[in-house]
């Protein structure tokens, strides 16, 4: 297998994929609905939001422009059975191949990055958080499971060393510090679930890292003490 880094570099941006699902079921039953919103959709989103704000008007319209502008996707998401959306995730999912050494032995290294999150007043604590902290879990598991395929397929024949994984967020309020960290340890029960269905090898053996700014907001535990609704 080629270890030139143009052709790493490549693999990578594959690896990036987000994993979107059209409908999300909560364990408690409650059921979502997700769909990727592009740069030409975001005037609709702003429509469908404007009649919940509730006074909130005020940085959601710069939050959507500013979210289309990073790297990454926007999702939106509705309750089931709704037809306008009730607020949106921006994430990104960062992914680089470093060749260690003379072996063409390599370290992957994958990144889950929130970016804005942002439910509307009158839907908050119906779910709505819960089921974009289980979107940001998946999407975690869904990069390492294409790591998994490109280690039999595109990367077979080098070894890969280790897979360092982190959840990076900078949090601006503390509800947002709140969601970053149950997204972080959902995140760390996902990567535990899917190393269990898998034969030990050390590559799979890193943790989560926390690369996570919590700024002034309460102490990191005390964050999942009201849990995402």
């Amino acid at each position: 297998m080629s270890t030139d880094p143009q052709f790493l570099h490549a693999i990578a941006r594959t690896l990036e994929s987000p994993d979107v699902p059209a409908r999300l079921e909560l364990a408690d039953g409650r059921a979502f609905n997700f769909s990727v919103v592009r740069s030409d959709g975001q005037e609709e989103l702003r429509s469908q939001l404007l009649p919940r704000l509730n006074g909130e008007k005020w940085g959601v319209y710069e939050w959507i422009s500013d979210a289309m502008l990073y790297p990454g996707f926007v999702v939106s998401i509705e309750r089931e059975g709704e037809d306008r959306s009730s607020g949106f995730l921006a994430f990104d999912t960062r992914v680089f191949i470093f060749n260690v050494g003379q072996q063409e032995s390599l370290r992957i290294s994958v990144t889950v990055e929130p970016k804005v999150v942002y439910v509307s007043p009158d839907a908050r604590g119906q779910g709505f958080s819960s089921a974009f902290v289980a979107l940001l879990c998946g999407q975690m598991q869904h990069t390492l499971g294409l790591i998994e395929t490109a280690m039999q397929t595109s990367l077979k024949g080098s070894r890969v060393k280790d897979i360092t994984l982190a959840l990076e967020a900078e949090c601006v309020s503390e509800e947002g510090a709140r969601f970053v960290r149950n997204a972080f340890r959902a995140c760390q029960v996902g990567l535990q679930d899917f190393r269990s269905q898998r034969p030990a090898d050390r590559c799979w053996g890193a943790d989560i890292t926390d690369a996570v700014d919590y700024s002034d907001w309460a102490d990191e535990d005390e964050l999942v003490a009201v849990p995402c609704r």
